[in-house]
Order: C-alpha cells, then structure tokens, then sequence
C-alpha cells in the first residue's frame, strides 16, 4: 500500500474567515453604555464669587429635600413619596408671596437636594425627575399665559424671559448661610 498524504488544510484562508467573523461580529453587536443626568453644569470659574459673597437664602424660599440610605424621602421635613414632589414644588414655587409657607417668589426659590452614600441611583433619579417635570410644567403654563404657545414652540428670546420668571436653581450641597439663620 502507498502512503496515502493526508491532505493540508490552508492555515491563511481559514485565518482570513476568523478575522471576518471577528470584525462581522464587533460591527452588529452594540454595546451597552450607562448613561447619567442629561445635565449641563455651568462653566467652572473659581473666581467668580467667594462664598460670602453669594446671596442669602431664606429659609422660605428653599425647598429642601433628603433622601437617606433607605430611599426614604424627607420634603421641607415631612415624609413625603417621591411621586407627590412635583405638585409640592409646583405649589411652593408658584405661591407669589400669598403664603408664608411657601416661597416669596419664583426667582429665588432654590431646590435642595441632599443624600446619604446608601442612597440608590433610582432614588436620585426619581426625585431629579419630578423636579424636572414640576419646572417643564411651570415653563409650559407660564409660555401659555404670556405668549399662547407651549414652551417647546418659544423662540431662544421667549424662552430666556420664562427662565428668568421661573429659573431653575438645584443646590446639591448644603447652603452655608443656612447655618447662621437657624
């Protein structure tokens, strides 16, 4: 019997198919990224202003809220859930100075938002979500009343001018001259 050669397989094709089905399989699969807050922080000065020099914040014009390592939620020092925060803040920021318990007027209310390290990233987002559907809500009643159209549909201009009625102002730190009016 003759030797029977085993026939060779052609190591450079079959390298050439592996790398296909590699970059096939990079291109068609995604990747799952997480994602954040869709927030835009104002540019980092410095400079800009010393603590001291900020503006005092009445105690009446803060909406404070804390969320503790439980995801227990805490409004203005009542327990509230988090779906009840949007009416609240609606409530207190649209107040004109009529009650005492609520703010003097929108262009100084300040929302405060404070956390334990347990507190989970749902919970944040919850209450982040409410306090942005409460301002969507103020903006779009406020470009109804003064130029009869929602929010969305104001030109650059007309927008500015509700933010400057209604500004949205987020504390995520302890304002400091708190300290000194309680």
């Amino acid at each position: 019997m003759a030797d029977r050669k085993i026939p060779e397989i052609n190591a450079g094709s079959m390298a050439d198919i592996a790398f296909l089905l590699l970059v096939f399989f990079l291109v068609t699969t995604t990747i799952q990224t997480d994602t954040g807050v869709n927030t835009t922080l104002p540019p980092w000065n410095p400079n800009k202003m010393k603590p001291e020099d900020y503006p005092r914040i009445e105690r009446r014009n803060l909406f404070d809220i804390s969320i503790n390592s439980l995801d227990k939620i805490i409004v203005r020092n009542e327990p509230k859930e988090y779906t009840e925060i949007k009416d609240l803040l609606i409530q207190f920021t649209t107040n004109f100075g009529k009650s005492e318990v609520y703010s003097e007027r929108p262009e100084v209310v300040v929302v405060s938002i404070k956390n334990d390290n347990g507190t989970s990233y749902n919970a944040y987002l919850n209450v982040y979500n409410e306090i942005k559907a409460a301002y969507n809500t103020i903006w779009d009643a406020e470009s109804d009343k003064s130029y009869g159209k929602k929010f969305a549909d104001l030109t650059k201009d007309e927008k500015d001018a509700v933010f400057a009625k209604f500004p949205l102002v987020i504390s995520e730190a302890e304002p400091a001259d708190l300290a000194a009016t309680e």
